[in-house]
């Protein structure tokens, strides 16, 4: 069984650390695992010694996941830690034996003294839902905010029922870490949404959606509309007071830019069209089609295209990354941003194609190059907590907001689900 409790330990300056933690029981020993790095762990293998609260006063467990670390404290007779002046009791610990892990170390601690403060005045249902919340509010980055939203909206019931002044100031707490959390992330990453028709413009009407990306999914992973018909829909965007960025993608056919296609990238520039994304496959032939390419681009004359081409490298499996690593950062700066997108559909999400450690390198070298990095390939609001994670530009959806598969119309109520996964 765990137990959730308040660990204190003595910092090398001889200051307090108070960190919440659960805990178990083997044989007389006392079990922690906190997490490497730590600073409960460092303390506790310098000192050698641990004290262990028991409260009720669940502020002290939503304080310290919220920054609010104003305790009240009071030294140890030995003046070797600190225990909580409120905690109902504590118990002593010393360091017996350490089981060494790369994530979790396991430290088994004697009990050493035992103190009873207060009596326990029984259960509340609104002091474990704070318990729980903090937990929650502790695992923001690796939870879709879908699963987050639920298990506020479940916990909040006891928090309404049972709650009393303590307790509805730690929920408050913990409600103002959340919303801050989804300022930010709302701030930092982008969400592109790929609509074909101006019956899909009445679709994302009205929305709260960062970038809008023209194309026929049809057409194959590229899928580039007709001319007239972007112009159309770009018209109509803007009709309906659209504010965010609007793209399409130029596929780029073995790295021939024929004048027809210079003449068609200078013409996509003048529609009103934000970014044009320039489709790429990521394989042996990617270096020097690019390189043709870049050499095209002095022949195309509107200048005002230089910071809107977008490259995006379609990717096939992991092997893929091998050749969008050749690509050298004096092409990389050609673009204002690089995506990684996937060439089969049907193989997976790009999370399935690629390792997390392969797009964080992706990233971190767009990024050094002063460009943007997004990516979208099969993407739905289950991969809301990986997107969170790796923390792109942008991220884009077609096949996850529509009602059969990417080919099918858009889903209003897919797409209002996802931006809610985003906060």
């Amino acid at each position: 069984m765990i137990y959730e409790v308040i660990i204190s330990t003595m910092n090398d300056d001889g200051s307090s650390h108070v960190a919440p933690m659960g805990v178990s029981q083997k044989a007389d020993f006392v079990v922690l695992k906190p997490f490497k790095p730590s600073k409960t762990l460092d303390n506790i293998l310098t000192q050698k010694i641990a004290v262990m609260n028991i409260v009720t006063d669940v502020r002290v467990f939503a304080g310290a996941v919220t920054g609010r670390s104003n305790f009240n404290l009071v030294a140890l007779p030995s003046d070797k830690g600190f225990f909580l002046k409120d905690a109902i009791s504590y118990l002593t610990l010393s360091l017996a034996e350490i089981h060494d892990d790369e994530i979790r170390p396991t430290l088994c601690m004697n009990k050493v003294n035992t103190i009873h403060l207060s009596s326990f005045k029984g259960f509340n249902r609104a002091q474990a839902a704070i318990i729980e919340a903090s937990v929650l509010m502790s695992r923001l980055d690796l939870l879709s905010q879908d699963k987050i939203k639920q298990e506020i909206r479940y916990l909040e019931i006891a928090i309404m029922k049972t709650a009393g002044k303590k307790e509805i100031q730690a929920w408050e707490w913990l409600m103002e870490k959340y919303e801050n959390y989804c300022k930010i992330n709302k701030k930092k990453i982008k969400l592109l949404v790929s609509i074909r028709s101006l019956e899909e413009v009445k679709a994302v009407n009205g929305l709260n959606i960062d970038i809008i990306d023209l194309k026929e999914p049809n057409n194959g992973p590229i899928g580039m509309l007709d001319f007239i018909d972007i112009r159309k829909i770009v018209l109509s965007l803007r009709d309906n007071n659209f504010r965010g960025k609007i793209s399409t993608t130029f596929e780029l056919n073995d790295g021939k830019t024929s004048p027809t296609d210079v003449a068609k990238i200078e013409d996509l520039g003048s529609v009103g069209l934000d970014y044009i994304k320039v489709g790429v496959s990521a394989d042996e032939n990617t270096l020097a089609n690019l390189t043709k390419f870049t050499e095209s681009l002095s022949k195309i004359k509107n200048r005002d295209l230089e910071n809107k081409l977008i490259l995006v490298l379609m990717i096939t499996d992991e092997q893929s990354f091998k050749f969008v690593k050749n690509i050298s950062p004096s092409m990389v700066r050609q673009f204002s941003g690089i995506m990684i997108d996937t060439l089969n559909k049907e193989n997976g999400s790009v999370f399935d194609l690629a390792s997390f450690t392969e797009l964080n390198i992706i990233k971190k070298f767009a990024l050094e190059n002063n460009v943007d990095f997004g990516i979208a390939g099969s993407l739905d609001v289950s991969h809301t907590s990986l997107i969170n994670q790796l923390q792109p530009s942008w991220a884009g959806y077609r096949g996850g907001v529509c009602l059969k598969k990417r080919s099918g119309p858009i889903s209003r109520v897919r797409l209002e689900n996802l931006i809610d996964s985003f906060c």
